[in-house]
């Protein structure tokens, strides 16, 4: 497995700076000749990101390499690897930076920021944030259309919080996988959010401003709970009734 020391996971300095200021990175699946470059040491997957190596950076990765993926989000990545005629699709996973190997035109809609070796930093300049507002439902036919306001995301591991401000009636789209857990509320008033294509959701909300809140929690929590209480219940009435049994055995 060659294992080695956790500090020698460590960077001197970020890989790609830039990438840092906030957004996903985006690189297509590798090939198995880049898989055997990849393979050759720390460096070549810092370039080419590939594992959690992105976590000591503080860069976001558009892909996932856990070993269980959600099954939309795998989809989506798949239809992006495609190429330039999938386009909606990268900038629909809010993919603000892409890292491709050095060579050929410069991709529409796009500016290189770095490049380090016989890869290259891309800025995609049409990448749509993880939420944005809409005029209508997503379709990766139609585009995208604003509808006119502004939106504004934090988010953390289990929980996301949108606050929005609509010129008129649309649809907030939200990039982000749809796993089961999670739960939405339009001020303060649970609701769901539509499915559109990939890891796209979506709902409709009128003018003004609002805040959208999602928070995860694993859908097997409460029976888990329930389960662990009734079992805490058995032990220390088994513990009890032991003890008891004990006190009385000795008189």
């Amino acid at each position: 497995l060659d294992l080695q020391p956790s500090r020698s996971l460590e960077s001197a300095a970020p890989t790609w700076p830039e990438a840092r200021q906030g957004g996903r990175i985006y690189t297509p699946a590798p090939a198995e000749d880049v898989m055997a470059w990849l393979a050759s040491g720390l460096k070549p997957r810092r370039l080419w990101p590939i594992g959690y190596l992105n976590l000591g950076e503080a860069t976001t990765l558009a892909p996932t390499f856990a070993p269980v993926a959600n099954g939309r989000l795998s989809f989506h990545l798949a239809t992006t690897d495609e190429g330039p005629q999938r386009r909606w699709w990268l900038d629909a996973l809010a993919a603000r930076w892409v890292i491709l190997p050095v060579g050929g035109d410069l991709p529409v809609g796009m500016e290189e920021v770095r490049r380090q070796g016989a890869l290259r930093l891309l800025r995609n300049l049409t990448a749509l944030p993880e939420a944005s507002l809409a005029g209508a439902s997503p379709n990766p036919a139609e585009g995208w259309r604003g509808v006119g306001g502004t939106t504004s995301i934090e988010r953390s591991s289990n929980r996301i919080d949108i606050a929005t401000t609509a010129n008129g009636p649309g649809s907030l789209w939200v990039s982000a996988a749809p796993i089961r857990g999670w739960r939405w509320r339009l001020d303060g008033r649970l609701v769901h959010l539509a499915q559109g294509p990939g890891i796209v959701q979506y709902l409709d909300i009128p003018a003004g401003r609002h805040r959208v809140e999602g928070r995860y929690r694993p859908p097997a929590l409460i029976p888990a709970a329930v389960v662990s209480g009734v079992g805490l219940v058995v032990l220390l009435a088994s513990l009890a009734f032991a003890q008891r049994r004990q006190v009385f055995g000795t008189r």
